[in-house]
């Protein structure tokens, strides 16, 4: 069960990003799209992606490298390039660094990001137009938390998911708000 239960949090967290990314290339539109959200997502996916190579929990690598790259492609439509450097160069020295101090220290750091990194996108569904954020993607989302925190439980380090009690119901919020559009857009909601 362990096992089906990683496999799943890595797959509904790796797709979580794309459906963003094909409805921002093919329709052509990111009104309402969180641009701190996404490199937010960037910068705790970097986290965690050093966690898990420091603290030797290859799921946690296998995970955020295939996130991560998702994250830079949504970014990379989003905004130019310099909107990857403060993540790609920032989040690498510091996790060093607070894995130095402590484990503790980084896994703290890492867990914080988590709690915060949804947040600017919520904000945005709720009071801006949102037309170009993708229901999927939060559907996807919240589906993640769900297995992450099913996984965590199983191996016995509930602490690597505590962010998802957080996550989960700011992914199931931004997904109400983007699946109450006018009935157009609504029908449109089933699309990447």
């Amino acid at each position: 069960m362990v096992l089906i239960l990683g496999v799943l949090a890595v797959v509904l967290t790796v797709a979580r990003s794309w459906p963003q990314f094909i409805r921002i290339v093919v329709k052509r539109d990111n009104t309402g799209v969180s641009v701190l959200t996404w490199m937010l997502v960037m910068t705790a996916h970097l986290g965690w992606l050093m966690y898990g190579i420091l603290d030797h929990v290859v799921l946690l690598v296998i995970v955020n490298t295939l996130c991560a790259l998702g994250c830079a492609a949504i970014l990379l439509r989003l905004r130019p390039l310099q909107y990857l450097l403060v993540p790609v160069v920032g989040m690498p020295l510091a996790s060093v660094a607070l894995y130095g101090i402590s484990n503790g220290a980084l896994l703290a750091t890492v867990i914080g990001l988590s709690l915060v990194m949804f947040v600017p996108q919520v904000l945005t569904v709720f009071r801006a137009p949102h037309h170009g954020v993708s229901p999927l993607t939060w559907a996807l989302s919240a589906l993640s938390s769900i297995t992450w925190i099913s996984w965590s439980i199983m191996v016995g380090r509930p602490l690597l998911a505590a962010a998802h009690y957080v996550m989960l119901p700011i992914a199931l919020a931004i997904l109400g708000k983007t699946l109450r559009r006018s009935p157009v857009i609504a029908s449109e909601a089933i699309t990447p």
